[in-house]
């Protein structure tokens, strides 16, 4: 993939309908937090579904701000691709 690919791949409609979506998950995720929905009976399986809506929070903002240098390097692209 080169960086022109990328860029056509994420300016491309059905990517910022899903990109778009990621991001309404994000904030609907980090709203029930705030609305205290991740209670549960013990404090133990409150953090358990604290951390998870944390990690998901945390997953979702990273592939919402990847950028094609980032992919490049972790996928061991070389600059001229």
């Amino acid at each position: 993939i080169s960086k022109e690919e990328w860029m056509a791949w994420k300016q491309d409609r059905p990517t910022q309908e899903y990109l778009a979506y990621l991001h309404r998950r994000r904030e609907s995720i980090k709203e029930e937090w705030a609305q205290r929905s991740f209670q549960a009976e013990t404090d133990q399986e409150t953090r358990m579904l604290s951390y998870g809506a944390l990690g998901a929070v945390s997953l979702l903002e990273e592939m919402l701000t990847l950028e094609f240098e980032e992919l490049a390097e972790a996928l061991g692209y070389r600059e001229e691709r």
